[in-house]
């Protein structure tokens, strides 16, 4: 089914050079470092060869980012430009015949690669590259093992992760394998009777169910006492800081080089809001410049200086600015995106030569632009949503790191007011039989809202449960 009103999206896109960003999250290979990056390391890699040109490298090239973002280094994303000069003798020497062609290097020894032949969405690659992950990488401990584990060689460095989840996660796995061969990881399933117990007597004599899950470092362990020289992580659950934090605790190279990348860490984030600053305190300036100015209504920047006019502190007149100038670009969006889908229907259509839109041999491929369109605008809204409680949760642990059953509930409350907020929006919009710009709902944009609708309130139902258990 074509989606035309990407089309312009598209076309857009096939003016520039470069399918992905420079310092993206997909990380860019060619001939000279294409060894070093996938073929000597234990990871696993997903790499799509593709050329600029490509229009379906065009169309990929957004979902493969999504997935890089998400994994955030778990599994290495990584794009070769077969186009590059430096990258010819490579593609040939891997088959490359089309574009885009994905290949998957498993985390073994011999790094044989497999063509990627799932749907170029990014969930669809998200999930097989999360399934790359060797479960074996990971070491599983009872209580009568965890002893063992932690007595064999025993100056050898070690990592024990103590947790409620039965299943070890993707981003462990992931970090195993950055440490194969070097630092043994360990995982102790908390709720398995005498678990806990060993964990405290072996590691943590503070560790109680309200503090799980717990991941330590373990430098030694004196045999004859039993107990583990060990440092708790305290920092939030993801992938680079606690890899960061791992290099810290071994000391040396590895642990200057972990420091030096959180100093540029820092040092980008001050900068960054730095130059923030200085943009909104520009644009402050030059509305104090128009104040006095007769405005002209089609003078959106005279328009927002007569809003500021009564404002009397910097603080206040930045603060306000950025949220009428993220208010403005959000609604041209929206807008946009509408239009761009009106426009689809009429060329459907046209092209169908029929007059009503419900007729059976148009309805189903205006619900497929209905249903993508959307599908993609609330699941935006829904992962700014979550990321923002997964921030709220950082935040939270960070202050107080034993509470984390409080700090999920809180995220998760603050999850349910807004996924209410969109289901009222959505309850409005049918009522009214208009989108929120105002346009009219035909009866398949209708059907694709109330899809939505029952989505939202699974949603909300699932995380209320886990919030209050079943009744």
């Amino acid at each position: 089914m074509r989606r035309l009103w990407l089309v312009a999206v598209v076309a857009a896109g096939a003016a520039h050079a470069a399918l992905f960003p420079a310092k993206g999250p997909v990380q860019q290979l060619s001939g000279s470092n294409f060894d070093k990056e996938v073929l000597k390391i234990d990871k696993p890699t997903l790499v799509a060869f593709t050329a600029p040109w490509c229009g379906h490298c065009q169309r990929l090239a957004p979902q493969y980012v999504r997935v890089a973002t998400e994994l955030d280094g778990v599994v290495k994303i990584a794009n070769v430009d077969c186009e590059d000069a430096g990258s010819k003798a490579l593609c040939a020497q891997y088959g490359i015949q089309g574009f885009p062609t994905i290949k998957a290097f498993p985390a073994t020894k011999k790094r044989i690669p497999r063509d990627y032949q799932g749907e170029r969405k990014a969930k669809a690659m998200l999930d097989y590259a999360l399934d790359m992950l060797p479960p074996e990488a990971v070491r599983k401990v009872g209580a009568g093992e965890l002893g063992k584990f932690l007595a064999k060689n025993e100056a050898q460095p070690k990592v024990v992760l103590v947790t409620p989840m039965a299943k070890t996660s993707p981003m462990y796995r992931s970090l195993a394998l950055d440490y194969r061969g070097r630092v043994p990881f360990a995982h102790l399933y908390a709720s398995k009777e005498g678990a806990l117990p060993a964990a405290q007597a072996h590691i943590d004599a503070q560790l109680t169910q309200e503090r799980v899950p717990g991941l330590y470092f373990v430098s030694s362990y004196d045999a004859e006492a039993g107990r583990a020289r060990a440092v708790r992580y305290r920092g939030a659950m993801r992938y680079r800081f606690i890899k960061l934090w791992i290099d810290e605790q071994l000391g040396g190279d590895a642990a200057e080089a972990a420091r030096a990348e959180r100093e540029r860490e820092a040092q980008a984030k001050r900068e960054a809001a730095a130059a923030e600053e200085a943009r909104a305190r520009a644009k402050v300036e030059a509305m104090r410049e128009k104040r006095d100015t007769p405005m002209d209504e089609d003078d959106e920047t005279a328009r927002l200086a007569q809003a500021f006019s009564g404002i009397t502190s910097d603080e206040e007149e930045v603060e306000e600015l950025l949220r009428q100038e993220r208010q403005k670009r959000y609604e041209k969006r929206r807008k946009n995106e509408m239009e761009a889908l009106l426009r689809a229907r009429e060329q459907i259509i046209k092209e169908e030569r029929v007059e009503n839109a419900n007729d059976p041999r148009t309805k189903e491929r205006l619900m497929d632009e209905l249903q993508s369109y959307i599908g993609d605008k609330w699941s935006a809204r829904l992962a700014e949503r979550a990321e923002r409680a997964r921030v709220a949760v950082e935040q939270a642990l960070m202050n107080d790191p034993s509470d984390t059953k409080g700090a999920l509930t809180r995220a998760e409350r603050e999850m349910i007011e807004g996924l209410s907020e969109d289901q009222r929006e959505v309850e409005e919009q049918l009522r009214a039989g208009a989108d929120a710009d105002g346009f009219a709902l035909s009866d398949d944009a209708a059907e694709a809202l109330r899809d939505h609708l029952q989505m939202l309130a699974g949603l909300i139902h699932t995380i209320q449960v886990r919030i209050e258990g079943p009744r």
